[in-house]
């Protein structure tokens, strides 16, 4: 017991010492606080880089729609082209006149047409 009486009276020394002194070695934040700035830094870096992505996505975006306008555009060449060659054919079937070049001009652009085959056997000749 009295081992342990004497512990008692260690801790109770120990306690009133603590609450006669308290902590009274100050904290450093500094540390803590530089990490936090570092963040804070980091947030707004991170934030202004987002910002920039933004404007490229939106850029990117514009150039995409505009390429897509083109590439209909252009699909639709192919028609006009037909088209044209198409009226040539015609313009000297009703002519009467030799038509090689207009019917190798539509072959060119219409290779599996149904037509080919037959009017390739006139196509010298008119």
């Amino acid at each position: 017991l009295k081992a342990l009486g004497d512990k008692v009276g260690q801790i109770e020394t120990a306690v009133a010492d603590l609450q006669k002194n308290g902590n009274t070695a100050p904290v450093d934040l500094g540390p803590l606080n530089e990490k936090i700035a570092g963040l804070d830094a980091l947030v707004k870096s991170t934030g202004d880089a987002a910002k920039a992505e933004d404007g490229r996505l939106a850029a990117l975006e514009q150039s995409v729609s505009q390429l897509s306008g083109k590439v209909e555009a252009q699909a639709s060449q192919p028609k006009i082209a037909l088209a044209i060659a198409a009226s040539a054919l015609k313009a000297a079937l009703d002519r009467g006149a030799p038509f090689a070049t207009e019917l190798d001009t539509f072959a060119a652009i219409a290779p599996d047409a149904p037509e080919l085959a037959a009017l390739r056997s006139y196509a010298d000749k008119g």
